[in-house]
């Protein structure tokens, strides 16, 4: 396993750059927002990076932050997306508005990647949602949106409970968003705090 590479960059070209650690040159595939980040030709650059093993072909994958690689990783377990597939998902979001995205479930905006259609879109939502809002403490859960109407309401009242607004949210957010259109405030804080029950 490759964890990262430190190395000199010698070239960025067609969504790949190659980087020479100890006289060997390694191509990493790059997502296109990576791109405009790097440093001049002959600079010191490091990239954590993913090993893809298929059939004959070893392909490195490469992020200059951590976080880009467990999103990317986490994507390749959604059924329908590939190595390249992930790729193209992370160039076209930053890590932080593709969890928000998954989290407020926005088919629209996720099927706007390319090669992501509504189906796969969803597919990520189902697979990802969860283990986003577990992993809450990486997003700025008190900003991430107004809450209005029956949710609005139900956030209040767990605030006033004594839960803070980012732990309240993040139970309002285990709730499918297709069910709050037919909850009311109390259904809501009643699943929410059943969620938050489960979690001592």
């Amino acid at each position: 396993m490759i964890n990262f590479l430190r190395g000199t960059l010698v070239e960025a070209r067609n969504g790949m750059v190659t980087v020479e650690v100890n006289g060997i040159g390694y191509g990493v595939y790059v997502p296109s927002s990576l791109t405009g980040r790097l440093p001049s030709s002959g600079q010191e650059v490091r990239l954590f990076t993913c090993l893809i093993v298929q059939e004959n072909n070893l392909s490195l994958f490469g992020f200059f932050a951590s976080a880009e690689l467990e999103l990317f990783r986490r994507l390749l377990n959604v059924d329908g997306i590939g190595p390249k597939g992930a790729l193209k998902v992370l160039s076209a979001f930053d890590p932080e508005a593709l969890r928000l995205a998954i989290i407020k479930e926005d088919v629209n905006v996720l099927s706007s990647a390319p090669g992501i259609g509504k189906k796969t879109a969803r597919r990520m939502i189902l697979e990802l949602k969860d283990v986003l809002i577990a992993k809450g403490e990486e997003i700025d859960l008190t900003q991430i949106q107004d809450f209005d109407g029956e949710e609005k309401d139900a956030l209040a009242a767990l605030i006033a409970l004594g839960f803070d607004a980012a732990a309240a949210k993040k139970a309002l957010w285990r709730i499918p968003a297709k069910e709050k259109d037919n909850l009311k405030a109390g259904e809501m804080v009643k699943q929410a705090l059943q969620w938050i029950g489960r979690q001592k």
